[in-house]
């Protein structure tokens, strides 16, 4: 089919592309259109604005970028999928966007962090000194009530701080931030809320006045901005840069190079466990036992070849004892090129045998007077001494083998004994290191004093955040389920963690997206007011191409622990 491409058609104005960047006014002009067959939707309708009739026809009113613009979110952005890329059934996808709650919302009523109440005279000022750490400087005349009357006398301070996952999460403060229209949620170094009272009176910060703080962090990077949470605009807003400050007490130092110095001995001082000394033993002694056999392997006999220069040694036993071994042993040259006859003719006086070590041959040594001949022969066999020569080494040498074959195998299984004590060993030796360069970085960091510094001029909630992008990787459709019962659950509040960054990433469906790579956690309240939460090993269990996938949820009950011990058994 030939496409027609209109190439004239008349632009928008800015004030057009506006209205149809409005969609909020949309939702409200579809949610109260009347039924019928126009495509309106009736109360408690459940079907996609986008897929109904009124919003097909509706749409051509608002402009061509913006109906690009709306199926591009809603039809393409959002159809859900799974690891593969495979079709999830959208009738399985549940909603967990709750649009009837407030904007800071804690997720269970009556558990939050709760604030210290500290008490500065308005006309003085004042310094804050939290238990964290944290310094809050106040000038005088600071605090003016809502109208702008300065305020005169004491005032109520009350002072909060949210330093990790769980702090923030149970804050309920929303956590997402939205610049120029690209979505992230904030990684935080650092929260705080401050406010002012006067006799149950909320106060605000004078004209032209402002707090120093100096707060208290776990994480001095410098990448972190400054913001101030407008609770009326229901955003962020972005105040510029704080700046850290790190301090470390005088013997801070000494005590990581001791506890370095002192882990890194470990592996080259200390000496083998007794065990493993013996054990080394056991296997030297089995080698030098294996070279001592290997000596006495048994040479196996040559046979004459008649046409080649050899000779035999006749003595006598009387004369030459040490020779007669070698009765009836023929010897044959191994130079035969060069051999000399005429030995042959000579009775000669005297002989010597000289066996080499390694090749199994002999030199043979021949006087006569001054007369000397120096042979290089080994020995051969004739005939029935053949025969029996081989006999006899065949014999010898299956003993031989025996013995030999035994020892290597006592060798292969202490020496494999060995191995597996060193391994052993090693792996105690490394996690005693690591443990020790661990508890050094925790000494160091202990005493290390890290705080943000930064000015405020409004009180409420600030926050040292960076945007970070939510997690990308595959995409899960989640059932969840209590671990010891299998009773379904439907949590609320679902939230995903990575435990190496200090974000908290809404859910907004049973449908997302999560970083293998991470150490994951999430979490949830169920409908009994309990935390319900499935760490790292539940999403290292997820098949690529299971399209549902049950997580077992545990169970913290709020009310009989303590937000420290619910740190601790999350591990946050």
């Amino acid at each position: 089919m030939k496409r027609k491409i209109i190439t004239n058609k008349e632009k928008l104005t800015p004030d057009d592309i506006a209205k149809g960047k409005n969609f909020g006014e949309l939702m409200k002009a579809y949610q109260a259109a009347p039924t019928g067959s126009s495509g309106g939707a009736a109360a408690g309708a459940t079907k996609p604005f986008y897929k109904s009739g009124w919003f097909t026809g509706g749409m051509a009113t608002l402009g061509v970028a913006a109906v690009i613009t709306v199926g591009t979110i809603l039809l393409k952005g959002n159809e859900p999928t799974n690891g593969d890329n495979t079709k999830i059934s959208e009738s399985e996808v549940v909603s967990l966007i709750d649009t009837s709650q407030p904007f800071i919302n804690p997720p269970v009523q009556g558990i939050d962090i709760p604030r210290n109440r500290y008490v500065v005279n308005a006309n003085t000022g004042g310094k804050i000194e939290h238990h964290t750490g944290t310094k809050i400087t106040i000038p005088e005349n600071a605090f003016v009530y809502e109208d702008g009357t300065p305020v005169q006398g004491d005032v109520d301070i009350e002072y909060r701080e949210f330093h990790d996952q769980v702090d923030i999460y149970f804050s309920g403060i929303p956590m997402e931030y939205d610049s120029a229209g690209k979505k992230s949620v904030f990684e935080s170094a650092g929260m705080m809320e401050v406010l002012a009272f006067q006799n149950g009176k909320k106060l605000e910060v004078a004209p032209n006045k402002s707090f120093e703080v100096c707060m208290h962090t776990k994480n001095p990077d410098p990448k972190f901005n400054l913001y101030y949470l407008d609770e009326e605009k229901k955003k962020w807003e972005y105040r510029g840069k704080d700046s850290v400050s790190v301090e470390q007490s005088e013997d801070v130092g000494n005590k990581m190079a001791e506890l370095t110095n002192s882990g890194l001995a470990v592996a080259s001082e200390e000496a083998l466990p007794p065990a493993i000394q013996q054990q080394v033993e056991v296997v030297e002694e089995i080698k030098r036992d294996i070279k001592q056999i290997q000596k006495t392997e048994p040479a196996k006999p040559s046979k004459i070849n008649e046409e080649k220069y050899s000779f035999n040694i006749d003595v006598m036993e009387t004369e030459f004892p040490e020779i007669t071994t070698y009765k009836g042993t023929v010897f044959e040259a191994i130079d035969q090129q060069n051999f000399d006859a005429s030995v042959y003719d000579v009775e000669w006086e005297d002989v010597q045998l000289k066996k080499q070590a390694t090749s199994g041959q002999y030199n043979v040594v021949l006087s006569k007077g001054k007369v000397k001949k120096e042979i290089l022969v080994k020995p051969v066999f004739e005939g029935e001494n053949y025969e029996k020569a081989l006999a006899d080494f065949n014999k010898n040498f299956e003993t031989y083998e025996k013995r030999l074959t035994k020892r290597k195998e006592d060798e292969k299984r202490e020496a494999a004994k060995l191995e597996k004590q060193r391994e052993e060993y090693l792996a105690n030796l490394s996690k005693r290191q690591k443990e020790q360069m661990q508890l050094a970085k925790q000494t160091a960091k202990a005493d290390l004093v890290m705080n943000r510094i930064f000015k405020i001029n409004r009180v409420g909630t600030w926050n040292c955040d960076s945007p970070v992008p939510r997690p990308t990787g595959p995409r899960v459709m989640a059932y969840f389920e209590d671990i010891e019962t299998g009773e379904a659950i439907t949590p609320k509040s679902l939230r995903l963690i990575q435990r190496e960054m200090n974000a908290v990433f809404p859910l907004y469906s049973n449908v997302f997206r999560f970083n293998k790579r991470r150490d994951n956690l999430i979490w949830g309240i169920d409908k009994d007011g309990n935390l319900v939460y499935a760490t790292n090993e539940q999403f290292q269990s997820i098949k690529r191409r299971q399209e549902k996938n049950i997580f077992k949820m545990k169970k913290i009950d709020l009310q009989k622990h303590s937000m420290s011990e619910v740190k601790t058994i999350l591990g946050c």
